[in-house]
């Protein structure tokens, strides 16, 4: 059944005033019967909530319907454990095992199982590759084995090869008698290493499920449930396991606030039988080693409690303080980590009460509130100083305002006037904004265009000297680019192609009023291609043919690519034409200054310098 609030839920019982005819609302889920709808969807909703847990493995955050599914796979699990190994188990925990952590039992339980077999096992036998079903029908050791140290705190089991296995073939087709050894008699014995457990029978999990729904807690410690105990107490260990017993160290549930003063406070917190818990306790007070007589013991006892406990204070309860201590080292971090006093708690002269540990508890929870609250108004306040900067305010407003500067005034050079430093400084923020886009680091070996570099470029009447070549080269390789990416070459205004679209669309060759001009910049675009090899935009360039290209360059602007870029111009780049382009522009209304081009560029006017740029 699943839990909520760790308690079975409890089921709605049918009216008692019910009658035949009367409406009702079934819930099949929980097998309910509601005469409200309102009680009915809230049972609904409760149902879907992650409000439950699994009775059988103890998972929370589920739903009903998943804490139904969880404890019918681990019923289903339970069903799959061998049931004969249910006994051993049980046998181990019952007389062997003082655990008050659930983690400690398991791995007790799952660190003796592993290359060791019960009595009455079934298990496999490997030979040469094949796995034989066999049955463990007695164990017995070879050699005598002792516990090392007998006050560890880690379990003292004896190694796997101190025993042997005499064996039952369960499979008929297979007989014992090829087998020759050094034991080899009627009965052979063999080894852990020829002996093999599926790991689906008794897998960690698989045991964690089995453990939990076997074991309670009793007096301190996990001990089998009261239905088991008669059958497990009526075994001995011979008949379980056989072979020297392991020895595992004792760590009870520390019992919290004072101890309560009772005859019986001295005795085992375990309620397992004395005499076969005695040699299983991790203190060297409970263990006797067997080749010191009684009064040798008592006197080191007397000198450990002389030297290592403190006046007015036990042996038992100083182990208790220690353990304490140890078991509140995380709770102790987390209230250094947010400043918690700890003088009171952490010490060495009592054991914490529970209130003393409630009250630690209760002054961490307020300090992690109060972090986090001192967090949260810091966020919130940042937040708002936020909202405050960016808010729209008129200038007088503003808090941070500071007089402008005064600045001297900047006298230009005779040869330089107003009009013509803003044009200067227009060709600069133009450098400047597309630094990223223009090749200036390749060309010129620097990031940046300079105002100096800008006047110099128009001004300098030397070629050698003036830096118009390198900037020209700046803009002409970024033309180059483009044109690649969106014109290419010429077209062929023989193709029958290209001449149905232009007579379709009226393309720019069909033009009346610029239509012969771009036919005879194709023809010229052509005519340099064939002649150089490659097209214009393409030619090498330098402060010698400068000057020609540029000529060439406004010569052919505007030339006719034909259908391969007509779909890209039309919706691209809004039904641009070639007789809009800039370079066609300023050669038809300064034919003069084609006409200086002949020559050199360097012998042009100022102003024709800066439109060209």
């Amino acid at each position: 059944m699943p839990l909520l609030n760790k308690k079975p839920i409890g089921r709605r019982e049918v009216p008692s005033n019910l009658k035949l005819t009367d409406k009702v609302y079934y819930l099949e889920a929980s097998n309910e019967i509601f005469t409200n709808y309102d009680e009915f969807f809230e049972r609904m909703i409760q149902l879907n909530s992650t409000l439950f847990s699994c009775e059988f493995t103890g998972k929370t955050g589920l739903t009903y319907f998943e804490a139904l599914d969880s404890e019918k796979q681990a019923m289903k699990a339970l069903g799959n454990f061998p049931p004969q190994l249910e006994q051993s188990v049980l046998f181990l925990v019952r007389n062997y095992l003082c655990r008050g952590r659930f983690e400690d039992l398991l791995n007790d339980v799952s660190l003796f199982m592993k290359d060791r077999y019960f009595v009455d096992e079934e298990c496999f036998y490997v030979d040469a590759g094949q796995r034989i079903p066999v049955r463990v029908t007695g164990v017995k050791s070879i050699r005598d084995w002792q516990p090392e140290n007998t006050s560890s705190k880690e379990p003292q089991i004896p190694p796997p090869d101190v025993f042997r296995y005499s064996l039952e073939f369960l499979d008929n087709n297979f007989h014992s008698d090829g087998y020759s050894g050094p034991d080899a008699d009627e009965n052979p014995i063999f080894d852990h290493t020829s002996l093999h457990r599926a790991r689906s029978v008794a897998s960690k999990p698989k045991l964690k499920l089995f453990l939990k729904n076997s074991c309670v807690v009793r007096k301190g410690r996990y001990d089998i449930k009261e239905k088991f105990i008669n059958e497990i107490d009526a075994l001995t260990w011979e008949s379980v396991c056989g072979g020297p017993p392991p020895l595992y160290p004792r760590t009870p549930m520390l019992q919290r606030g004072r101890q309560p003063k009772t005859p019986n406070s001295s005795a085992s917190t375990s309620s397992t039988p004395a005499g076969k818990l005695e040699g299983t306790s991790g203190n060297s007070e409970e263990l006797t080693p067997a080749n010191e007589t009684p009064k040798a013991v008592k006197e080191k006892r007397a000198y450990t409690k002389r030297t290592e406990t403190p006046k007015g204070m036990t042996e038992k309860k100083r182990l208790q303080i220690m353990a304490q201590q140890e078991e509140l080292a995380p709770l102790f971090e987390s209230a250094r980590k947010f400043g918690v006093d700890l003088t009171k708690y952490e010490q060495k002269t009592k054991v914490l009460s529970t209130h003393e540990i409630a009250e630690l508890k209760v002054l961490i929870k307020s300090s992690r509130t109060q972090e986090r609250e001192q967090a949260r108004e810091a966020k919130k306040m940042k937040i708002k100083a936020k909202h405050e900067w960016a808010k729209k305010r008129d200038d007088l407003d503003c808090d941070d305002l500071k007089a402008f500067p005064v600045y001297p005034a900047l006298n230009l050079p005779v040869w330089l006037n107003d009009e013509e430093l803003s044009e200067y400084l227009a060709i600069l923020q133009f450098f400047t904004a597309f630094q990223e886009l223009l090749p200036i680091k390749e060309v010129r070996g620097t990031h940046r265009v300079s105002l100096t570099d800008v006047i110099m470029a128009i001004r300098c009447a030397d070629p050698q000297y003036s830096t118009y070549a390198d900037l020209m080269k700046i803009l002409l390789s970024a033309r180059t680019d483009r044109a690649d990416e969106e014109d290419g070459d010429e077209a062929d205004l023989s193709n029958k192609d290209e001449i149905a679209l232009i007579q379709l669309q009226n393309c720019d060759p069909d033009h009346k009023i610029h239509g012969e001009r771009i036919r005879e910049m194709n023809y010229l675009h052509e005519e340099i291609r064939l002649t150089h090899g490659q097209s214009l935009r393409h030619i090498p360039v330098d402060w010698m043919t400068l000057t020609e290209l540029i000529r060439l360059v406004l010569l052919t602007s505007g030339y006719y690519t034909g259908q391969s870029t007509h779909r890209h111009r039309l919706f691209a780049r809004g039904n641009y034409k070639g007789y809009e382009d800039a370079g066609y522009v300023y050669r038809m209304n300064h034919p003069e200054t084609m006409e200086k081009l002949r020559t050199v560029c360097c012998g042009l006017y100022v102003g024709d310098f800066v439109y060209v740029f």
